[in-house]
């Protein structure tokens, strides 16, 4: 939480961060995942999306529908339809939580996390 708010203080830190996380040859990628009002995420919390477990993947923010952003969210803020999850990790972890957060109901790689 710190270092995100570090960049938010810094510029320098978030060209720092766009260096690290854009250069061709980085493990890590940034993206945002939407949440429908069919995930079976939506009104769930971000404690339940166990994605550093399944994917390696760590949820760093979250958007709300009505433009507010929450930056390392805390385990029991909600998640609602048309909401954003700010993801990092690995491009295929990311693409694995968002294949889990476009299911209906909660994948059994996600109930015994």
């Amino acid at each position: 939480a710190q270092r995100i708010n570090a960049i938010a203080i810094r510029p320098d830190m978030e060209n720092l961060l766009q260096e690290f996380l854009y250069k061709q040859d980085t493990l890590l990628d940034m993206e945002e995942a939407k949440i429908t009002k069919t995930s079976w995420l939506t009104l769930g919390k971000i404690r339940d999306a166990s994605f550093r477990e399944v994917a390696n993947v760590t949820i760093i923010g979250l958007r709300y529908k009505d433009g507010r952003f929450i930056p390392m969210p805390k385990g029991d803020t909600t998640i609602t339809e048309g909401s954003k999850l700010l993801l990092i990790g690995p491009s295929e972890g990311i693409r694995k939580v968002k294949k889990l957060i476009r299911k209906t109901e909660q994948p059994e790689e996600m109930r015994n996390v």
